[in-house]
């Protein structure tokens, strides 16, 4: 994978050849047009630079190779060519555009995640992420304070988050769209059981504030399993059967009379409260 210095220097090549160019070119319209591509490349060099540095980029090595090919269409363009520069005025346009998106891709995806880090975790951070007990202690002899502890949500919000309720709302329209066909309704199970994963993986990271630690996977796999027993409970597992026979019938009772008892029993289990250990 391409780093950011790498990236910037090859946009930075594009940037030179796309002005010598346009000092090539007697056409005034194309001529602004190269300008403007130049200095939206220089500009998007820099950004590369300022946000990342010597680190890999995702799509690093693309971005290269578009910034490349420009670079020697524009070399080999000749001024009077109009055909060439518009060529090379949409080569650069297209690399701009794949630079700009990859960066601030990055940035968005960055900033989601720091957002929502933490906002579906249950049990308390691990002891690596939370506060240092003995800072927390310092702070407490100092100011006088009570010391910080870690708690958890409610009961009540605690089966809100382990259950996962987007999945209850998406699977039924997944029935729909499947009809009878076992081979969609897996499908759809799989997608909607993956994007229970990696919804959690982020938001069961402790919150920034509390620092930095893993993922609640405890808490994801009781995501996924009550999502899976949902799915019982719906008849998805039968879905070549009449909706109303016999064996889909006792079997979503089955997994109804299951969905309770892990409801009730599960959360008690995750969430235990951490307090900050004593002197």
């Amino acid at each position: 994978m391409a780093d950011g210095t790498q990236v910037s220097q090859a946009y930075l090549t594009m940037r030179d050849a796309l002005k010598a160019l346009s000092d090539k070119t007697s056409e005034a319209r194309r001529q602004i047009i190269l300008l403007q591509r130049a200095a939206v490349a220089g500009s998007l060099a820099e950004s590369v630079q300022t946000k990342f540095g010597g680190n890999p980029i995702p799509r690093g090595d693309a971005a290269i190779g578009s910034a490349n090919g420009t670079t020697t269409l524009a070399s080999a363009a000749d001024g009077t060519d109009d055909a060439a520069i518009d060529v090379v005025i949409d080569a650069a346009g297209k690399s701009n555009t794949l630079l700009n998106g990859i960066v601030n891709g990055s940035v968005r995806l960055a900033q989601f995640s720091q957002v929502f880090r933490g906002a579906l975790r249950v049990s308390p951070p691990p002891a690596a992420a939370q506060p240092d007990a003995t800072a927390a202690r310092s702070l407490v002899a100092d100011k006088e304070i009570e010391p910080p502890t870690v708690s958890s949500p409610s009961y009540v919000a605690s089966v809100a988050l382990l259950f996962p309720i987007e999945a209850a709302t998406l699977f039924p329209l997944g029935q729909e769209i499947a009809g009878k066909s076992e081979l969609v309704t897996c499908l759809i199970i799989a997608i909607i059981a993956v994007f229970i994963i990696a919804l959690r993986w982020i938001g069961t990271q402790p919150d920034p504030a509390e620092g930095k630690g893993p993922p609640a996977y405890g808490e994801i796999a009781v995501a996924v399993i009550s999502f899976l027993l949902w799915v019982g409970a719906l008849k998805g597992y039968w879905p070549a059967a009449e909706p109303n026979s016999e064996t889909a019938s006792i079997g979503a009772k089955l997994f109804g009379f299951i969905i309770l008892m892990w409801v009730a029993l599960v959360p008690a289990f995750v969430r235990k409260p951490a307090q900050v250990p004593a002197s």
